[in-house]
């Protein structure tokens, strides 16, 4: 239940426009050096935390606090392309702000349209039933600043310890995603037998064949060398997202390291 500030602290207003100057300089600073939004997103994206409700003079008006800036978030993304995240610590607090939102937000029907809204409300059920499953596929961890599949594959064979030419990464490209994968499994495994010994003269072509123990070594390799490239220290939104779903059921599929981080396997 939301008390008054503490005696002798700041009032709430203090801390709203306190929240409000960090959005407008924030949003001149994005302005005028021209940032673009990271990890592919349409637009820039900012976080806010609910200021004052930690060790602050508002921490007994958490509530209040929320709506308060949750009012400010909508005035303010009305007006500029900037995406704001308001950051909510504790699960009572996160489910008072969701309910604010639902009141003061616009009908869903209104952006998504009945269809979608029909999808979303079944979806939400099955979730709540324990009914549902995520299957994740790589793009969730691009908002994680990771990279999709062709930036993936690219990256691994322009490394310097992988065996292939300026002229076969270009090659490479013009291959399906398995089969560009299969390339480099297989070039892999035949540099892990061979060991240090000098390769034969003229570099084989492409070929998205290969069996046995090259093959196996190659893909030992290449898992190795996939784990280095995907290490991330943060997760995305999407990641957030799912994981606060709490499902008991959550198979991955691809590279999803930054929702296994936030879910109990």
């Amino acid at each position: 239940r939301d008390c008054e500030p503490f005696p002798g602290r700041p009032p709430l207003d203090w801390f709203v426009d306190a929240a409000r100057q960090f959005l407008q300089l924030a949003a001149a600073s994005v302005s005028e050096e021209g940032t673009r939004a990271r990890c592919r997103r349409a637009q820039p994206l900012l976080a806010l935390p609910v200021v004052g409700t930690g060790n602050g003079g508002a921490r007994t008006a958490s509530g209040r606090m929320i709506s308060r800036l949750l009012e400010v978030l909508y005035d303010f993304t009305a007006v500029h392309d900037i995406d704001v995240a308001l950051v909510v610590k504790g699960e009572r607090r996160f489910s008072a702000a969701q309910a604010l939102r639902r009141q003061m937000a616009p009908a869903w029907e209104d952006t998504l349209g009945a269809r979608l809204c029909g999808a979303a409300l079944e979806l939400a059920q099955r979730a709540t039933a324990d009914e549902l499953a995520l299957f994740i596929g790589a793009g969730v961890s691009v908002g994680a600043g990771l990279p999709a599949w062709q930036e993936l594959l690219t990256s691994l064979a322009e490394r310097d310890d992988v065996p292939l030419g300026p002229g076969e990464v270009l090659q490479l490209k013009r291959l399906d995603l398995p089969d560009q994968a299969s390339v480099l499994c297989s070039r892999l495994g035949a540099a892990e037998l061979s060991s240090g010994r000098r390769r034969s003269r003229g570099a084989p072509a492409l070929s998205t064949g290969a069996a046995g123990p090259a093959m196996k070594a190659g893909e030992a390799a290449l898992q190795r060398l996939v784990a280095e490239e995907l290490s991330a220290e943060l997760h995305s939104l999407a990641h957030g997202l799912l994981a606060g779903l709490r499902l008991a059921r959550s198979p991955r599929r691809h590279f999803q390291r930054g929702h296994r981080s936030l879910t109990p396997c």
